[in-house]
Formats: C-alpha cells, structure tokens, sequence
C-alpha cells in the first residue's frame, strides 16, 4: 500500500486531443482543491523526466503511446493511464472496450443494408481489437468483409493525421464491391478514406459508406460528406481516472487494475446515409421516415405517402433491413430521444412529446424495450 501524499499537484501528461476530451470530467476534482499541470506527451521523453523531478506531483495522470510513454513512468509514482491496455503493477488503467466498439460498428452497418462491409485500420493496438471485435460479429451474421491496414506514422499525433492519399489504399478502394460501408478504426482515418475517395472519383456515400469512431467533432464536421461515429464516453473516462487516482493517493487498494467503458451511441451523419440501399421504395421510405417520425406519423401515414399496400411496404423493409418499418420509426425517435436526453434537462413529457410519442409512459415502454434502461438512467449513466 502506497503512503499518502500530501500535495495537491496532479501531472496530466496528454496529448493535446485528450486533453480536450478527459479535462470535462475532471472539474470536480479541480473544485475540491487539486491542481492540476498540463505536460504535452509529445515533449521529448527527458524533459518530461525533468518536469516531474521539478514539480514533485503528487501522482500522474497519463495515457499510454507505445515508444514514449514507458521512458517517464514511474513506479513510485501513483499513475493511472487512460485509453490504454496496459496492465501494469500498482498502475491503473482505464479504456473503453474497443472489441465492442468493432461489434457496435458491425451491427449497426449490417442492419442498414449494406451489401458489402470493410475495415481500414492501422497499427495501434485498439484498432487490432476493434477490428477482432468487428470480425466476430461479422462471423456470427455469416458474413465477409474486405480489410486494409495502414502501415507506419504510428506516432503520428492525431489532429495532424492528413496525408497523401497512398496509392495502394486508392487501388483497393476502386477493387473493392460497391455499395460498400467502411468501418474506420478512427475519425482521422475516416476522413483520410473519404479524401482518397474524392481522389478517386468514388461517390460518397452512394458507392462508399464511412463510419468512423471517436465522434470527435472537429474531424468529422470537417470530413466532406460529414462523417457518422461511434461516441466514446470521454467525460465519464475522465472523471473515472481522477476517481481512480484519488483512491491511489489516499492508500487505498484497488481491486481491478483494468477497468473497460462500453462504447456510447453511434452519431449518424451522411456519410452513412442509406442511398446504399438497392429497393428506391424502402430507399425512400427511410428518407420520409427520418423527416416525419418525431411528428407522429405511424405505419399508415408512410403507406399512404409511399402509395402501396402495407404488405408490400414491410416485405421490402424485411429484405433490405431485415426490420419492420414500424421498428424504424421507433428507431429514429428512440435515437432523437437519446440525443435530447444527454444534451437538455427537458423533462421526459416534453422529450415524449417531441419525440413524436402519445404519452411519457409509451416514450418510457418503448424506450426500455429498445435500450434496456429506464430513460432517467439513461440520461444518469450518459453523464458523469
């Protein structure tokens, strides 16, 4: 057991996107009297050495970047890495479950009707297990999927990952079947793959489907179409790290080492938009669906809009989706219902309302069956 520390000075060695990302669920923390100094983790390893030997903080708040991080750990130091695999004694780390990450990315691309999937990886651990994840999904559908893995620019910061396009990386994307929806282990490489479409000439997204993970804002609102993502709960790894590290500097024994985050929601922008879809009926449908559902409109009003028989409209949506359009119009409101959850402190009457459901207790129904969680514990668990 560690001996308590006395100072106040936590040293968070980030890279300036985790920063960003960790620092919201941290506040708490700084309110109740720690003093927190920013180190960049891209520093050449010795000064950062010296840093700590000058500062003396009380513990280490890090993240783990293969061929830098291990030349400034400290085992005498109470640290706890964040986005990190690594198991390391008296060292706590916290990650999200990138296998469920891949599996979420599956899921979702299958049951959106694209008749051909890909993974465009590289070589960092978590893209490795997001694709396993990803694969494991995919075998359990009793589907394939194409596969290309950028090589080198490892240590390649994040928000400067623009490149050329690599010629190999344009030659398997004119090979590779069309429609065909693209899980990238990151939103850099999602923008990289729809800047090497447009060198292409390859239509976004009616020939190629992108969907990219962080749900970081600044890449995929800057990605052309706008890039779908799976949300990662950054705030809550935050506060989870400086709970973490309050219980290390207080003595206290942990009993996990490891602990990992489920994935958050998947953000659907254009880039995953269903023009894929083969069937112009269940094609437009989705598209009336996605305007009208939150205004009430049910099964009926979609047949009538679309002039043909219910039959006809659910065979289509069965083949295509493999769902009813029924359950997808609960899908979209569902899914509007979540983003106004985490976003407002709208009440759930006003949520049902806008939702296009006919009362709370219908919204609350329907939104346990699809989530298995009670709004209000939804919006509990979405927030630190």
């Amino acid at each position: 057991m560690r001996k308590k520390i006395q100072s106040n000075r936590i040293a968070l060695v980030l890279s300036a996107i985790n920063v960003r990302r960790l620092l919201p669920g941290l506040r708490q923390f700084v309110a109740a009297g720690r003093d927190y100094w920013l180190v960049d983790l891209y520093r050449p390893a010795k000064e950062i050495r010296q840093l700590l030997d000058d500062w003396q903080p009380a513990g280490m708040l890090t993240e783990w970047i293969p061929g830098l991080t291990e030349a400034y750990l400290r085992e005498e130091l109470p640290t706890v890495l964040v986005t990190s695999r690594q198991q390391r004694p008296g060292i706590v780390g916290l990650d999200v479950d990138n296998r469920a990450v891949g599996r979420l990315a599956a899921d979702y691309l299958s049951a959106n009707g694209w008749p051909h999937l890909a993974f465009y990886g590289n070589e960092t651990p978590y893209s490795t297990e997001r694709e396993k994840g990803f694969n494991e999904s995919l075998k359990q559908l009793g589907r394939s999927y194409h596969r290309f893995q950028e090589s080198g620019g490892f240590q390649r910061q994040y928000i400067e990952h623009w490149h050329e396009s690599d010629p190999a990386l344009l030659k398997w994307l004119k090979a590779l079947p069309k429609p065909c929806a693209v899980f990238a282990a990151h939103d850099p490489l999602g923008r990289s793959l729809a800047e090497a479409c447009r060198d292409s000439g390859i239509a976004l997204p009616e020939s190629i489907g992108i969907l990219g993970v962080n749900n970081d804002q600044l890449v995929c609102e800057m990605t052309n179409p706008p890039l779908s993502s799976i949300a990662i709960p950054w705030e809550r790894l935050g506060y989870l790290a400086g709970q973490a590290l309050e219980s290390l500097l207080s003595g206290q024994q942990l009993q996990e080492s490891m602990q990992w985050l489920p994935p958050g929601e998947i953000v659907e922008r254009r880039s995953t938009e269903l023009l894929a879809i083969q069937d112009p009926l269940v094609r437009n449908a989705l598209t009336w669906i996605r305007d009208q559902a939150c205004s009430g409109a049910n099964v009926k009003d979609l047949v009538r809009a679309q002039r043909v028989s219910r039959r006809q409209l659910e065979q289509a949506f069965r083949s295509q989706l493999q769902r009813s359009p029924r359950e997808e119009i609960l899908r979209v409101r569902i899914n509007r219902a979540k983003e106004l959850l985490r976003q407002t402190d709208w009440g759930q009457a006003r949520i049902a309302e806008h939702c296009g459901f006919q009362s709370p207790e219908r919204f609350s129904i329907n939104f346990q069956k699809l989530t298995g969680q009670l709004p209000s514990l939804y919006r509990k668990m979405s927030r630190v």
